[in-house]
């Protein structure tokens, strides 16, 4: 999980739900200052899942076979300054997607900022209009919770 860990309902939620249903290893990947809340890692640790902080994505990257993002909201700091170190460390654009795992399945739960697309100006700000450019990855992105490329198995339709 990777951004506003320690705003983020949907990843609050998420967790619960993971450390409920499935064997999984959680790495949550934010700065300090939006870390997941103590409480919901030590009841991820106490439902014995094993958990990983870090501050920058390329420590769990390599690793990684779902990758949940949530954006850092403006809203959530007290100051612009704050906001502004923080707001675009965590894109993830086709760099990045480079260095992943092919099969990466990328998840955000995606909400209109300013009635922008996120999925074109956020996850991958590099696009262009061009209808002949297509991306060989074969990588699934789930938004709003519908499968938009690559195929979904019925766990995320």
């Amino acid at each position: 999980m990777l951004g506003d860990l320690k705003n983020g309902r949907t990843v609050h939620s998420l967790v619960t739900l993971l450390c409920m249903m499935y064997s999984v290893r959680l790495n949550f990947v934010s700065p300090a200052s939006l870390a997941m809340p103590a409480s919901v890692i030590s009841a991820a640790r106490k439902a014995g899942v094993q958990v990983r902080q870090c501050e920058s994505l390329d420590e769990v990257l390599d690793e990684t076979d779902v990758l949940y993002v949530t954006r850092v909201q403006k809203e959530r700091f007290t100051s612009e300054e704050e906001w502004e170190k923080v707001k675009d460390l965590y894109r993830i654009d086709h760099s990045v997607l480079s260095r992943a795992k092919e099969d990466m399945i990328i998840m955000h739960p995606l909400p209109r900022v300013n009635g922008m697309d996120l999925s074109r100006h956020f996850l991958f700000p590099e696009s262009t209009d061009d209808p002949n450019q297509k991306s060989t990855r074969k990588s699934t992105l789930i938004l709003e919770g519908r499968c938009i490329s690559g195929k979904c198995g019925t766990a995320y339709s």
